[in-house]
C-alpha cells in the first residue's frame, strides 16, 4: 500500500468513528448503534477524549481556517455544502482572474488596449471600458461587445429583398452573412 492510501484509510476510519459519535448525540440513535457495532467488529479504538460534538466543532472551524488562505467569493457565508468559490475544497485556481480595474482599461501600448490575460472569460464592465476610452483613446471591439452575446441570438434566414432602402449594413466576422436594417 502506498503512503497516500494508508493515510486515506486512517482518515476514513477516524471519520467513521467521529460520525458514530456525532450520531449518538442526535435523533439517529439506532443508526449510531449499528455503526458503533460495525466499528467494534473492525477493531476500531475508542477515544474517551472525543466528545459527541467533536466532528461538529471540526466542521465549524474548517471554514474560517480556509478563508485565511483562500478567500471565498462571499465573505461571512459559511456552509459545508458550497460549490465553486464557496466550496471547502476550493483551490487558488478556482478563484480565477479578478475583474479588471479602470487602470487596465485605460492602459495602452502603442495606442492599442491590452489583450485579455489567458483564461479570462468574464464579460467586460462596460462602464470601465467607456471610462478607459475617454481617458486613453480607442478600444477593442471585443471589450464592448463580447462574442458570447451572439450565442443567445437565433439565426433567421430570409432571402427576400428589401421593399425599402437599407440604412444599416453589418457584416458577420466570418464574411458569410450580411445583416441589414431598413425602415418598414
Amino acid at each position: 500500500m502506498s503512503s497516500d492510501s494508508i493515510h486515506y484509510s486512517t482518515v476514513a476510519s477516524e471519520l467513521y468513528f467521529l460520525i458514530a459519535k456525532f450520531l449518538a448525540s442526535g435523533p439517529c440513535q439506532n443508526t449510531a448503534e449499528v455503526l458503533r457495532r460495525e466499528l467494534e467488529n473492525k477493531k476500531e479504538r475508542k477515544f474517551p477524549h472525543i466528545g459527541p460534538t467533536y466532528l461538529l466543532e471540526i466542521c465549524r472551524r474548517i471554514g474560517p481556517i480556509l478563508d485565511k488562505d483562500i478567500k471565498s467569493n462571499v465573505p461571512g457565508v459559511e456552509s459545508l455544502l458550497g460549490a465553486g468559490r464557496q466550496s471547502l475544497l476550493r483551490t487558488v485556481q478556482d478563484r480565477g482572474p479578478q475583474c479588471w480595474g479602470i487602470v487596465q482599461y485605460s492602459a495602452r501600448k502603442r495606442h492599442v488596449s491590452f489583450i485579455d490575460p489567458p483564461g479570462y472569460n468574464k464579460q467586460h464592465n462596460i462602464v470601465r471600458v467607456l471610462q478607459g476610452r475617454e481617458t486613453s483613446g480607442p478600444l477593442q471591439r471585443r471589450q464592448v461587445i463580447s462574442p458570447r452575446i451572439y450565442s443567445k441570438q437565433q439565426l433567421l434566414c430570409r432571402t427576400v429583398g428589401h421593399l425599402s432602402a437599407v440604412y444599416c449594413l453589418l457584416f458577420d466576422c466570418s464574411g458569410r452573412y450580411i445583416i441589414t436594417v431598413s425602415h418598414v
